[in-house]
């Protein structure tokens, strides 16, 4: 996996993770983005997007931050990930 592709993934993670914080339907905040998909390709996301915040719901119930930006860059090994984020109140 090059460094573009694991980027975009961590980007599906953090916007699942922040849907999941919001408690509100990925469907209200992507509309465009599932319209501008074929069929099966919206059926993936969205499968992908729930399994994600059930996932985060199941391990980290409590942890409401929200995530404000993150950075991927590659090491010898992989990559590193930086995540930044805020509690709300």
């Amino acid at each position: 996996m090059d460094l573009k592709a694991y980027d975009i993934l961590v980007g599906i993670a953090v916007l699942a993770w922040n849907l999941t914080i919001t408690r509100t339907p990925c469907e209200h905040h992507l509309a465009e983005v599932f319209e501008s998909l074929d069929d099966g390709e919206a059926r993936f996301l969205r499968a992908l997007l729930a399994e994600l915040s059930e996932r985060k719901e199941r391990l980290f119930p409590h942890d409401d931050r929200f995530i404000v930006s993150w950075d991927t860059s590659p090491t010898p090994t992989g990559f590193y990930l930086q995540v930044a984020s805020m509690q709300d109140g």
